[in-house]
Parts: C-alpha cells; sequence; structure tokens
C-alpha cells in the first residue's frame, strides 16, 4: 500500500490565505455597493433639488401708501386734540370689501369750524409727505368730506361734521402776573409782547411805579396795584416799609392804601401781595377794601392763606372781587408751570372761568408763550382779571 506524503508547510499556508480571501470578499462588496448607492442617491436629491421661487415685494407706492395711512391715523387724535375734539367724537371705520381705504368721521363741537380742522388736516398730511386729494364741502349736511392719500392713491376718508348739540370743553381763562417793578425793561417789555390778555401788578410807592404801569397799559394789558401786606413769617419776610400791617391804625391802613393807588396810574384793580397774615384780620381788610371801593376799583385775593377772609369781606361790601385759583410758578420749573396751567384750563373748562396768578420768571414767560397759543387753539379764551370779579 502507498502511503500519503503529508503536504508541506507552505501549501498549507496558501490555502488558509485563499479561505481568507473567499471570506473577506462578500464584507468589502456589500460595503463599496453600500458606498455607491449612498452617493449616487445623495447626488441625485442634490440635483433634484428646484431653486427657491423669490418673494413677491408688494410695490414701492404700495408700501409708501400703507406708510403714510398708518402714520396719518395715528397723528389724527392729537391733531384734533390740539383744537379741543376729545377722541369720543372720533370713529374709524377699516376697509370693507374692495374698498381700499380707511373711514374716519369726526363730530366737529357747533364752536368750531370744520374749516378750522380742513386746515389743521392738511397740515398734518403735509409733514407726513402725503397730501389732500380732494376736499368737497357739503352746506346742506354741514360737513366736509376730505379724501387723502400719497400720489394721487386715496388711502384715507375723513369726513367732519358739524354737531350744533356739543361745545368744546374750554373756559375763560384770566391771568395775572405779580410783582412787576423791579425787572429790567426788556423782561417787562417781553411780557407786555405777549398776545393773550393778561393782568400786570405793579409794586405801587416805588420810583419806577409810574413808568412800569405806563408801559403795560400801552401794550394794551391791565394793571392792578400790588398792595404789600404783612405776611405770617413777618419779618423773616418783608413785605416792605409801605406794606399793611395788623398793628396799625385803621386810618393809617386808609392813608397807606389811598397813597399806593394813587402811585399806580391806569390801575383798574388791587391784589395783595403777601398778606397771609392781613388777610385773615377782617378789620384791616374793611379799613383797605373802604379805600379800594371809594376808588371804584376791583379787588383780587391772592388767597395767600386758607383762612383768608378778603374775599368774603369784599362780597359782603357789595365790591366787585374775584378769587385766584391756581398758583402757575410756585415751583419755578417749566414742567411745574406747564402742569399749573393745565390744571388751570381744567378748572375753567370745569366751572366756565378760573383766574391764576404768576409772576415775571424767565420760565413763566417761556411757557406762556408756548402754551397760550396751544389753549386758544382748543377753545380756551383769555379775558382781564375786570371780566372775572363778580
Amino acid at each position: 500500500m502507498r502511503k500519503k506524503k503529508k503536504p508541506k508547510p507552505e501549501k498549507k499556508a496558501r490555502k488558509k490565505g485563499r479561505k481568507r480571501e473567499k471570506s473577506l470578499f462578500p464584507i468589502v462588496s456589500g460595503a463599496a455597493l453600500v458606498g455607491f448607492l449612498l452617493g449616487a442617491g445623495t447626488f441625485f436629491l442634490l440635483s433634484d433639488k428646484r431653486p427657491e421661487k423669490p418673494v413677491e415685494e408688494a410695490p414701492q407706492w404700495e408700501i409708501g401708501c400703507t406708510a403714510f395711512s398708518d402714520r396719518f391715523r395715528a397723528g389724527l387724535g392729537p391733531c384734533l386734540k390740539a383744537l379741543g375734539i376729545w377722541k369720543e367724537l372720533i370713529r374709524e371705520r377699516s376697509p370693507r370689501g374692495e374698498e381700499a381705504f380707511h373711514r374716519i368721521r369726526v363730530r366737529v363741537p357747533r364752536d368750531l369750524s370744520p374749516l378750522v380742522c380742513n386746515l389743521e388736516i392738511t397740515r398734518l398730511a403735509h409733514r407726513l409727505k402725503g397730501q389732500v386729494i380732494s376736499a368737497v364741502e357739503t352746506p346742506k349736511q354741514a360737513a366736509v368730506v376730505m379724501t387723502l392719500g400719497v400720489k394721487g392713491v386715496p388711502t384715507d376718508v375723513v369726513t367732519l361734521v358739524r354737531d350744533a348739540e356739543i361745545v368744546r370743553r374750554a373756559g375763560r381763562i384770566g391771568i395775572i402776573l405779580d410783582d412787576f417793578g423791579p425787572q429790567k425793561s426788556k423782561r417787562i417789555e417781553a411780557f407786555c409782547r405777549i398776545p393773550q390778555r393778561l393782568t400786570l401788578s405793579v409794586f405801587p410807592n416805588r420810583k419806577y411805579s409810574g413808568k412800569v404801569a405806563e408801559t403795560i397799559h400801552r401794550s394794551g394789558h391791565q394793571v392792578l396795584i400790588h398792595l404789600p401786606m404783612e405776611p405770617h413769617n413777618y419779618p423773616k419776610e418783608d413785605p416792605g416799609e409801605d406794606a399793611i400791617y395788623v398793628w396799625q391804625s385803621i386810618e393809617e391802613i386808609r392813608k397807606r392804601t389811598r397813597t399806593a393807588i394813587g402811585t399806580v396810574p391806569h390801575a383798574v384793580g388791587l391784589n395783595n401781595h403777601m398778606g397771609s397774615r392781613a388777610t385773615e384780620d377782617e378789620e384791616v381788610m374793611r379799613a383797605v377794601l373802604g379805600e379800594v371801593k371809594r376808588k371804584k376799583l376791583f379787588f383780587v385775593d391772592s388767597y395767600t392763606s386758607s383762612r383768608s377772609v378778603a374775599f368774603q369781606v369784599a362780597k359782603a361790601m357789595k365790591l366787585r372781587c374775584a378769587r385766584r385759583a391756581v398758583f402757575l410758578d410756585h415751583v419755578d420749573d417749566a414742567q411745574a408751570i406747564r402742569m399749573a396751567l393745565t390744571k388751570l384750563a381744567n378748572l375753567a373748562a370745569q366751572n366756565g372761568s378760573a383766574l391764576g396768578i404768576g409772576h415775571p420768571r424767565l420760565n413763566t414767560l417761556e411757557v406762556l408763550k408756548d402754551e397760550l397759543p396751544k389753549l386758544q387753539k382748543q377753545g380756551f379764551q383769555f379775558v382781564w382779571a375786570s371780566e372775572l370779579v363778580e
């Protein structure tokens, strides 16, 4: 029997290697196939991605119309408020159906012309780079129909309708400015140039009293005598050597009052400077007011004390009189003065009239120059003190 030869070690190694190669082939082939499919899929997805359509923007004219309309409607309320028309009188309707514009109806109080509203609305539109396309007056309906827009494209229609049943919330305002005399002439002249009616009260018994009173009178404003009287904190606050004091005799008080009246030409009335103590004394006030009545003047109680009897005594003596409602510049600050002036206007609107007192200070001057025309536009009337006495 022939014996089988043992294979050599090298041949065995070759056979094992071939087996390994055969077992790895499916793995490598599978990985290659997966990679190919992923790559092909990615290429397909990328190649199939379509460019996004650009977002269509609104035409520039349309953007301009919308912006104008938004700003116009936001500004219309304050514009009309400046004329004394409150927000409850304004009604807005948004576009309906095919309408492309807003409709706004405004009830105009009977003491305000719709044509004045027309003018202010026109100014507002121009400030906002818009225009009034048309404004048609309808006499039968007592209305004005305004069409507004941009470059001929309407955005808003405002109808102004006169309402005979309502009036503006306004009234008569009297303003007295005290302590005139020692200021520089430029300051005095600046107050005299204010066009609204003012009553300026001049210190008596001073070398400048006559000259200052003449300047005020020539400007068309009303002149008062600002009579110094004893305050509670005398002598810390000294009203002056010619003042009225409670320790003086009745005859001395009358004499001083007569002298003071004689030093201020064109004066039509008198009010007290300081005087928180003197105005609480009925006997003193009867002596002072007796001379005021004899000269046919009127009296204004500056009301420097809540316990003042001056106004009551004047009424009992059947003397024309009034009492201060608001101190305008108790705090010498522009914003505080504006708030005090607003308070005075509100009292005038509630009661029909109100009287305020201020002083010839720079802040007071600037606020009056700025705010009085605005209040006048709202329907308030500025009157002399003589028009508010009872």
